[in-house]
């Protein structure tokens, strides 16, 4: 259903099939383990969170499905098309961007305080960054840089300067 969305929208009701699928304790925010060691989020619904981020890449998602797909991919690192989850983020959260620096300072902070959640923030951030044209990603990182010389919260400068570490890859 996935790979049908990027051609196609879905209908509702298979868009609620595959929102169905994904593991109940998506619903939170990612914690590695429960109070008894055990991982909260499991390897259910992997290919339902995959499935639906690529239906985000080329439609809207509801909300509280962004939020699930967030928290799966926030947790789960290690899921084989995460990058599919993450592109798909980034397309709904910088989609209708018109600074993108701009719009990724602004995000950055819902990660404050939670490591996984800033640590997805920054993949998705550069998701974003990959898929706009090489031109405007030079014109980007010297802005991004500028953001980072004047941010004052070091987890904050943390994220930056990963972002425009990732990027500066990506222009090589």
């Amino acid at each position: 259903l996935g790979f049908v969305s990027l051609t196609e929208p879905l209908p509702a009701n298979q868009l609620g099939l595959l929102g169905a699928r994904l593991s109940s304790m998506s619903r939170f925010p990612p914690q590695a383990t429960s109070y008894r060691g055990e991982m909260v989020i499991t390897s259910t619904g992997d290919s339902a969170a995959v499935a639906l981020g690529r239906v985000a890449q080329a439609g809207s998602l509801p909300r509280d499905i962004l939020e699930r797909l967030a928290n799966i991919a926030a947790a789960r690192t290690e899921i084989e098309e995460r990058e599919e989850i993450v592109r798909g983020l980034a397309r709904q959260w910088y989609r209708r961007a018109t600074d993108l620096a701009d719009r990724i300072r602004d995000r950055l902070p819902t990660g404050r305080g939670d490591a996984t959640r800033r640590a997805l923030e920054v993949d998705v951030a550069v998701s974003a960054l990959a898929d706009i044209p090489a031109s405007e990603r030079k014109r980007l990182l010297n802005r991004l840089i500028a953001m980072w010389s004047h941010e004052p919260d070091p987890s904050q400068r943390v994220a930056l300067a990963t972002i425009i570490g990732s990027l500066g890859l990506i222009l090589k």
